[in-house]
């Protein structure tokens, strides 16, 4: 009998001892993610890689990734969203914009002179209360990281010095998304898309005038080098989307998910924010001390901006309903008064 308990005990103990070995040995889950922009920029150097990292430290390696910049996987940056609700990629860092059609609702904070705040720490507080209770729907097919914007942009001209909206008229700017076109048209500029990493090789021929973006993003891509003089002025936001294959998610261990989970959305979006509102400033002031030239509108400029604004966004209510533009207009207002 004693000699049958050793047995069991010793089949136990080495059961066990296998379990252990087994999970140690076991080979790291891999996540691979894509966006669109070079491993300089912000995005990737300061938001993504450091969450990578994160994660695969406080899940102790079982979650290895892998990011992959300047769609080093294949296609152009509009797939980026139907390449991770497909299951093409993992998981990608987008615009939603380039996809208006999925996101319509989500365009609000999109709308031209929309945010009273030039911090992305408000725009992001408010767009993830939002997405909590008007935009599920339209993320259903995805895991959500965080929805985040960039500070409100400016217009970078080259070898023009515009003071008015007047003095904009015919020249040829390329804009971010449609309703940046609608704007730009309706102050009598000649809107032009493109992909923002064909804007340098335009600007440097003369094949366009000006482009409006964050100097986050502008510098990175050096287009301050072809541009001399930058109009400030809350003309737009674009909203950005970190978002995850929901199957693949699903699929995850569910400690790797409370891992993500405890990385995501409310967690992360007000330091995301503070993140881009210091590299923002910081790359504002590297351009003026290179002798870029800064113009603030007048009063009366952003008058004239805000009525032009006010008629897209009346349109954009007509289509998409005014609860929706009433309710993102009061949560930026919300969090500005925190700020």
């Amino acid at each position: 009998m004693l000699k049958k308990l050793k047995i069991i005990l010793f089949l136990i103990l080495t059961s066990n001892f296998a379990c252990v070995q087994a999970q140690n040995n076991s080979t790291p889950i891999q996540m691979n993610l894509t966006h669109f922009l070079p491993r300089t920029s912000i995005v990737h150097s300061k938001f993504m890689k450091p969450w990578a990292e994160k994660i695969e430290k406080e899940t102790n390696g079982k979650l290895k990734i892998k990011i992959y910049p300047q769609m080093s996987l294949g296609g152009v940056p509009s797939d980026l969203a139907e390449q991770v609700r497909s299951g093409a990629v993992d998981g990608a860092w987008t615009v939603v914009s380039l996809t208006p059609e999925l996101f319509p609702k989500s365009e609000v904070f999109e709308l031209p002179f929309i945010s009273p705040s030039k911090k992305s720490t408000v725009i992001n507080m408010a767009i993830n209360e939002y997405y909590e209770t008007y935009l599920k729907d339209e993320f259903k097919d995805f895991y959500v990281v965080l929805l985040h914007a960039h500070a409100p942009s400016t217009l970078h001209l080259n070898k023009i010095r515009p003071k008015t909206l007047k003095e904009l008229e015919d020249l040829k700017i390329r804009i971010p998304n449609r309703v940046m076109s609608r704007f730009v048209r309706d102050i009598g500029a000649i809107p032009v898309s493109m992909p923002i990493t064909d804007v340098y090789e335009s600007l440097t021929h003369g094949m366009i005038n000006g482009a409006m973006m964050p100097f986050e993003v502008a510098v990175p891509l050096r287009l301050h080098e072809q541009t001399d003089y930058h109009i400030v002025a809350p003309f737009y936001t674009l909203v950005f989307a970190f978002l995850i294959n929901k199957d693949f998610y699903d699929a995850l261990p569910k400690d790797i998910k409370e891992v993500i989970q405890k990385n995501s959305g409310f967690h992360i979006a007000h330091h995301v924010g503070e993140i881009w509102d210091k590299y923002e400033g910081d790359l504002m002031l590297k351009v003026k001390v290179e002798g870029g030239e800064f113009y603030n509108l007048s009063n009366e400029e952003i008058e004239k901006a805000n009525i032009i604004a006010n008629k897209i966004s009346d349109e954009w209510k007509n289509k998409n309903g005014v609860e929706y533009f009433d309710k993102a207009k009061e949560l930026l207002e919300k969090y500005m008064k925190k700020e």
